[in-house]
């Protein structure tokens, strides 16, 4: 198995864990931050997995908190995601754009 492969299972596999941990402080009498602070770690590790899958190398993302906001920038230009989604890509771009908060064009770099 290759380097990137591994460095995906693993993030994948922290995904699910963090996922877990946010769904039990979720239900539980701990302020909602607790719970939000899984589901932020949770959406990263997803992101991370998901480039690694894309190309990306290992390297590039394990000493980054940016790999969400990296994979919101190229998942915004995904017609399966748009089409899944029901959306136009001028829908998507602007549901992206607000998430990012960015300007409506994305003409940002990746």
């Amino acid at each position: 198995m290759s380097r990137t492969r591994n460095w995906m299972n693993a993030f994948l596999e922290q995904a699910r864990s963090d996922w877990q941990a946010y769904h039990f402080v979720d239900h539980s009498t701990l302020q909602p931050c607790h719970a939000l602070h899984y589901l932020q770690m949770a959406t990263e590790k997803l992101a991370k997995a998901a480039l690694l899958a894309g190309g990306m190398k290992p390297d590039e993302l394990r000493n980054s908190h940016l790999a969400f906001t990296k994979f919101l920038r190229l998942a915004f230009r995904n017609r399966n995601l748009r089409l899944e989604m029901g959306m136009t890509g001028t829908q998507l771009r602007m549901h992206f754009a607000h998430a990012l908060f960015l300007p409506l064009d994305l003409s940002l770099p990746v």
